[in-house]
């Protein structure tokens, strides 16, 4: 698909996401308001991804920098979210291990300059286990929840869904990109489309969330 179509779709979707959780923001908790900038630092991100494309021709030490801001912004979401993370540290904690692992593969393995796989894949486990558990909590603490009512277990979906698909593609993306008999556009479309499908889905999340919160007050 042609790289502009992409570009230009993805950024006016993310930039309308923010735009519907900006319009509810007095409804938003804490945690929603985490989601809430995270994507607008997605979409600040987008920009200075395709500006820097434009100028030396690669945006991979954008992405890779914005990915530890990334992992860290959802491990303080989860700590925020999830009721026995409250009173953790957490999101500190992931912080400085998402700083740690950065800085080491930057500098030993993966320069910044290049696809830092093994970064993207210490993400995804770290987000997938961390959603993973807010799921168990959900499960246990709340048997009279409406969890399709329930903002925060869109959120958490949405996030192990694109994190499950992607996962694995990061720890082989490079072996793909290298093999001739593989068409990286089919790849590079499948990752649009579930890109697309994260944010459209956090965008009706939050065009929803006045009739979530009023069921949950109920």
């Amino acid at each position: 698909m042609h790289y502009y179509i992409m570009l230009y779709s993805g950024m006016t979707l993310i930039f309308l996401t923010f735009i519907s959780g900006l319009c509810s923001l007095k409804l938003l908790d804490k945690p929603a308001r985490i989601i809430l900038l995270l994507t607008f630092l997605s979409f600040i991100v987008e920009c200075l991804a395709h500006y820097s494309v434009s100028k030396i021709g690669s945006n991979y030490a954008v992405y890779n920098i914005y990915s530890i801001i990334e992992l860290s912004i959802v491990s303080f979401y989860f700590n925020r979210s999830v009721d026995s993370l409250k009173n953790t540290k957490i999101g500190y904690y992931v912080t400085a291990m998402s700083l740690i692992v950065g800085a080491t593969n930057f500098i030993f393995f993966e320069p910044i300059d290049s696809l830092n796989s093994h970064f993207l894949l210490f993400e995804g486990f770290v987000i997938l286990s961390l959603a993973m558990y807010a799921f168990y909590r959900l499960l246990r603490t709340d048997e009279d929840l409406n969890l399709i009512r329930y903002p925060h277990f869109w959120f958490t979906a949405l996030l192990l869904f694109f994190w499950s698909i992607t996962y694995m593609n990061w720890g082989v993306y490079t072996v793909l990109n290298n093999d001739k008999r593989i068409n990286m556009n089919v790849v590079n479309n499948a990752l649009w489309i579930i890109v697309l499908l994260f944010y459209l889905g956090i965008l009706i999340t939050f065009l929803s969330y006045k009739k979530m919160q009023t069921h949950n007050e109920q």
